[in-house]
């Protein structure tokens, strides 16, 4: 968890120094009750200056050059400043097993030669990790709504693994494989920067997401490849896998998410384009491998179950977030 500390005070010192100096109370200045208010928009686009009017609610008129110096501006872009909105992320997970502990040897194996400790690191295949988010943006500094992230047809293994001899002439090497998905379900929101800066008319602002919920591993095609041979002589190998059922964990899941919004000054053009990194925290991956879940109930299962005290990843996204 120390890469997560270092990533979040990363974050967190990113998105203040994008803070701008407007306070997040300045874009909703009270409103005369007397006065009827229209909440309009006109904008014209002349020459090289887009020009935004704002009727009777106390904002003033501003224009926004389109030039490639760049500027700081609020971001007012629409005329409702609350909407509901889909974003779609693609990216990929770095995925981390920390705290794996078990063994590869069958409980009705001789003790002298059961594995209590697990050698080596997981390794597991690159694959997408993909998000939808429907949700709601209560203001400009504000949105939030419903996650759901997956990750699928991840190869997990372990490197081959020597057993210990038995008395001078059995040798064993073993070696774990198995499918793995990933499933996340959660409740997220984010803050963002009320003020962007601006070049030809496309803004740049940074937010900071963070959710909570549930996630669920789904570890499947478990198997144990086993190559024993006799007397060190190849000539008197065979191999013994073994096979288990599938396993699934339910675990809390809670993630960060600082990134960088780009999105069009042109109101009407609700369409944005979002990168940025995730921190997500997968749980545990527990009791792997025990008796009761062997596909075989004749053979026995390991003598020391496999598991997993947790399993976090970070993940490079670009995305994309859709206004209504």
């Amino acid at each position: 968890m120390k890469y997560f500390k270092r990533f979040f005070t990363l974050t967190f010192f990113a998105v203040l120094l994008c803070l701008p100096g407007q306070s997040f109370a300045d874009e909703e200045n009270p409103v005369n009750p007397l006065e009827k208010v229209e909440p309009n928009l006109d904008q014209k686009l002349t020459g090289d200056v887009l020009a935004k009017t704002y009727y009777k609610n106390n904002r003033q008129n501003r224009t926004y050059p389109n030039q490639w110096k760049p500027f700081v501006a609020p971001l007012f872009l629409n005329t409702s400043t609350r909407y509901p909105y889909l974003q779609v992320n693609v990216g990929f997970g770095f995925l981390y097993f920390s705290g794996v502990k078990g063994g590869l040897t069958r409980s009705d194996i001789s003790a002298t030669i059961e594995q209590e400790t697990f050698q080596g690191r997981l390794a597991y295949s690159r694959t997408p990790l993909l998000e939808m988010i429907l949700g709601y943006q209560y203001n400009s500094w504000f949105q939030f709504g419903f996650s759901y992230q997956h990750q699928g047809v991840i190869d997990v293994q372990s490197v081959p693994q020597a057993l210990p001899a038995l008395t001078g002439t059995l040798f064993a090497v073993n070696q774990f494989k198995s499918n793995l998905r990933l499933d996340g379900f959660a409740l997220k929101g984010y803050l963002n920067t009320p003020s962007g800066l601006v070049m030809k008319l496309i803004s740049f602002s940074a937010y900071l997401g963070g959710g909570l919920g549930l996630s669920i591993q789904s570890w499947t095609a478990m198997t144990v490849y086993a190559f024993d041979f006799v007397a060190s002589s190849l000539s008197t190998a065979f191999t013994d896998n073994f096979t288990f059922k599938n396993r699934y964990c339910a675990n809390w899941f809670f993630m960060a998410d600082p990134g960088f919004k780009i999105q069009s000054m042109v109101s009407g053009r609700n369409f944005s384009v979002l990168l940025g990194c995730k921190f997500n925290y997968w749980g545990q991956a527990r009791n792997m491998g025990a008796n009761k879940h062997m596909l075989d109930y004749v053979v026995s299962g390991l003598a020391h179950p496999i598991g997993i005290k947790s399993i976090y990843q970070f993940a490079p996204y670009l995305g994309f977030e859709l206004d209504f």
